[in-house]
């Protein structure tokens, strides 16, 4: 899942990643735009680059068509994109389905606050948030709910050190590795 892509230029091709193909979903049309241009950009945007026009969604046909497939996958990075989905926990449940044994999800999400009065404040604004700000939802657990689904070898979950417990809009930074067997 992609959004514009401004977290391409993290992706340094033969140091950190060996990318052998990168598949984006992006299902709007702006953030597209901003995504190709991001890979061109970043030298990305090649023959093994494949950008699927779609989102997580139950019809999942554009990705079998691209042959993502259960156990297929390397790496699956999320930023900031799991605040916005339908039926968050079931897709988290999918992508841990397509990872290899071994594989990872590596995750930059903002979350709802471990702070009660925060979250409280958070559950009151959020209905007007998540309308202003296309469906995106300031409370969810992402990471909770990954490590939740069980089946990893490894979880690494961490917090920005610049951010403190009350913080009304807090982010988690997380790496899940799945279980070879």
């Amino acid at each position: 899942m992609s959004s514009s892509g401004e977290n391409v230029k993290f992706y340094e091709r033969g140091l950190v990643f060996q990318i052998e193909r990168l598949f984006c979903l992006e299902p709007f049309d702006t953030l597209r735009v901003k995504l190709e241009a991001n890979l061109t950009r970043s030298r990305l945007l090649s023959k093994a680059t494949i950008i699927i026009p779609a989102g997580l969604t139950p019809d999942r046909s554009s990705l079998t068509a691209a042959s993502i497939t259960a156990s297929s996958i390397d790496t699956i990075v999320l930023v900031q994109v799991l605040c916005s989905i339908p039926n968050p926990r079931s897709h988290l449940e999918y992508l841990q389905s397509l990872l290899k044994p071994g594989g990872q999800i590596l995750l930059y999400e903002h979350v709802g606050s471990k702070d009660s009065v925060a979250r409280t404040v958070q559950r009151i604004w959020n209905p007007v948030w998540t309308r202003c700000a296309g469906g995106c939802e300031i409370v969810r657990d992402s990471a909770e709910w990954l490590e939740e689904l069980g089946g990893w070898e490894k979880v690494e979950v961490q917090y920005p050190v610049a951010e403190n417990s009350a913080s009304l809009y807090p982010h988690v930074v997380a790496r899940f590795v799945k279980s070879a067997s």
